[in-house]
């Protein structure tokens, strides 16, 4: 069988601020993932991280200061499969995929 995908395009009013993309490794994970701050976050006193999995589920969050420019977090816990990590400070949003592998 083919699949078929559809496109919807989706358009607003309201804009939404560009922030650098994060550079995130290792990828794939094993024990750990770093990742640079991006600028749009490093003058902030606090930058909100989660990582969520594939069904959506939120299986860390927690806070950093936005002074840190390399931050490095265990990913020892999860298990083998694909995450995201979203990181948000005011409206100012970002997200990365990363794969931890084993």
């Amino acid at each position: 069988p083919v699949a078929r995908l559809h496109t919807t395009k989706i358009s607003s009013t309201q804009s939404i601020p560009e922030v650098d993309p994060i550079a995130l490794f290792p990828n794939p994970a094993q024990a750990f993932i770093r990742w640079e701050m991006p600028k749009a976050f490093r003058n902030a006193k606090k930058v909100e991280y989660q990582i969520v999995d594939a069904k959506g589920d939120v299986q860390v969050r927690d806070w950093l200061p936005g002074n840190t420019v390399a931050p490095s977090i265990s990913t020892r816990h999860l298990d083998n499969g694909v995450y995201w990590l979203h990181l948000r400070q005011g409206a100012n949003r970002t997200v990365r995929s990363f794969h931890v592998q084993r």
